[in-house]
């Protein structure tokens, strides 16, 4: 591990040298600001031994110290912290697409290292002042000096990767721990081909599936007494690709490097751009008298006797099968009884898609509905009762 020696000429046997360190030049460029802070060493004139050392050209006595507390010296007072030397690594992100079919990919985000002259350490600024603490006399604050102190951490550490779904730049964000990176490791998020990855660091984009309102769920009983047959009324969420239901923001995320129990600064977070998140199924169950009417459907239930099932399913996508979807059409206004799928994409322009259901007069039918994208995520449920 690497650490500063400083050498600082000697003013006479009087003086205690209180010497400052910051990251930054301008949080220790004057007596105003030094005020406030702690010294991370005080050298004490009357006891520390100084030497000669070649100073631009002339042989002046200074004094050898180190910013370092394992590295003792009489009439040195290490007072600290010790200093982190874990730089900050600037990142670029890029989105790229992992193609599923022809028509349909998701999206993948690739966070590269940007090669910086500050990879290899970080810079520590210092500055010095005098003081003789039996007549109370200070000195003129020292210029500020800067050295970088050069770090290992690309060989011995590795990186922490962070997540935030709604970043605000507010004390208010969430950041969910994702991952441990190692430096000779790719950072892609979302590649659906590579298993391993995709366990490791999740899919990019924000995980919640956009759901409607179960007050938006409607359901007109009038043919049910000469037709026995309700027709529902359902939010179509592929209308002229509709942005609030099959677009999703990135996750933000940020990086930190790690070496030894040492933990660097945080990188810059990511930008949430919006990027296209198919929804490509909407699944309908629906029970009759139930006990329970209000209680919700849950998915598991759709291969019980008691529990009808209807889907609507994206052309084009994971669910469909041209050999048995083709012939139910697209985009119907109406979908007919004797249909129990149907198939929509994103130029429908219905803002409602409705479903002929079997119903009979007298009777209480509970609906809940789910919606899945791409990435096989399931919505919260939306659930209403229909009474005939």
């Amino acid at each position: 591990m690497y650490c500063t020696k400083l050498i600082i000429p000697k003013m006479s046997d009087n003086y205690k040298l209180y010497i400052y360190r910051a990251k930054n030049a301008e949080s220790i460029n004057t007596i105003a600001k030094v005020r406030t802070l702690k010294p991370i060493l005080i050298i004490d004139e009357a006891v520390c031994k100084s030497k000669k050392v070649n100073c631009n050209g002339k042989n002046l006595e200074c004094y050898e110290v180190y910013d370092n507390p394992d590295k003792t010296q009489t009439g040195v007072q290490y007072i600290g912290p010790k200093p982190n030397t874990i730089p900050v690594t600037f990142y670029e992100t890029n989105v790229g697409i992992v193609k599923i079919n022809d028509y349909t990919y998701v999206n993948t985000l690739n966070i590269n290292d940007i090669d910086n002259i500050h990879d290899n350490g970080t810079m520590m600024y210092y500055s010095v002042i005098g003081v003789d603490e039996t007549n109370n006399i200070i000195t003129h604050l020292s210029k500020v000096n800067g050295v970088m102190i050069k770090s290992e951490y690309k060989k011995d550490g590795v990186r922490h990767l962070y997540k935030c779904e709604d970043f605000t730049g507010t004390d208010k964000d969430k950041w969910e721990y994702v991952s441990s990176v190692s430096w000779d490791e790719i950072l892609t998020i979302g590649n659906i081909n590579d298993k391993s990855a995709l366990a490791k660091f999740g899919i990019p984009v924000v995980e919640k599936v956009k759901i409607f309102d179960s007050d938006k769920l409607h359901a007109s009983i009038r043919p049910v007494p000469v037709n026995n047959f309700m027709v529902l009324e359902i939010p179509n969420p592929w209308q002229r690709n509709n942005k609030e239901y099959n677009f999703r923001k990135l996750k933000s995320y940020k990086l930190r490097n790690v070496e030894n129990e040492q933990y660097g600064d945080f990188s810059e977070p990511t930008f949430q751009s919006l990027l296209p998140v198919s929804i490509e199924k909407m699944l309908i169950l629906r029970k009759t008298d139930s006990t329970q009417p209000k209680q919700i459907i849950d998915i598991s239930e759709s291969i019980n006797d008691d529990v009808e099932t209807y889907q609507v399913i994206r052309k084009n996508g994971i669910y469909y099968n041209a050999k048995d979807h083709r012939k139910l059409g697209l985009n119907k206004y109406n979908i007919p009884l004797e249909e129990k799928t149907a198939v929509f994409n994103e130029a429908s322009v219905q803002e409602k898609i409705k479903i002929q259901v079997e119903a009979l007069p007298a009777h209480v039918y509970s609906y809940t509905i789910y919606l899945f994208d791409v990435y096989g995520n399931v919505s919260e449920p939306a659930h209403f009762v229909v009474t005939t």
